[in-house]
């Protein structure tokens, strides 16, 4: 197991988290687990940061994590995009959403939860970043910004 799935298991069971792209920290409920790109909680101490099967079982298409990692970020941005706020869900997102309003009936029925959503999203740039996946390749540019959806916005120091 991974911190990757602790993450998202502890966000599916309800449990709130932060993660700190600018800082490259992470917090679950009220733990510190990452600061600065290290382990800092004793109990993680050891375990990987990310699998490459985490996802595996959740999503057919995705069968290895560190293979494309701009695709798969692309990917999942879309689901993002478009989850559905709850009255718990975290508003501090570095990544632009659809508001209620914005989104349509069939997104209010079957999509997934945002806080979800937001962890699956932005915890893969945290950890796939800390674990050199994720590499910046766009030379002296300080964002990137997806063809597909200009929405997508990473910052160069997200992932350095």
């Amino acid at each position: 197991m991974s911190i990757y799935t602790d993450l998202l298991d502890a966000v599916s069971n309800g449990k709130k988290f932060k993660i700190d792209l600018m800082n490259k920290s992470l917090w679950i409920g009220k733990r510190k687990i990452i600061e600065k790109g290290k382990i800092v909680d004793e109990q993680n101490k050891g375990k990987d940061l990310i699998e490459v099967n985490d996802l595996s079982a959740g999503f057919i298409c995705v069968r290895d994590l560190s293979y494309e990692p701009w695709w798969f970020i692309e990917f999942i941005y879309d689901a993002y995009k478009h989850s559905v706020p709850r009255e718990n869900s975290n508003n501090r997102s570095y990544l632009k959403a659809l508001s209620v309003d914005e989104l349509s009936d069939a997104d209010l029925a079957y999509n997934d939860d945002r806080n979800y959503m937001q962890a699956l999203l932005e915890g893969y740039i945290l950890l796939a970043s800390i674990n050199k996946w994720l590499k910046w390749e766009y030379g002296e540019h300080w964002f990137y910004q997806s063809k597909a959806d200009p929405d997508l916005v990473i910052l160069k120091s997200w992932i350095e």
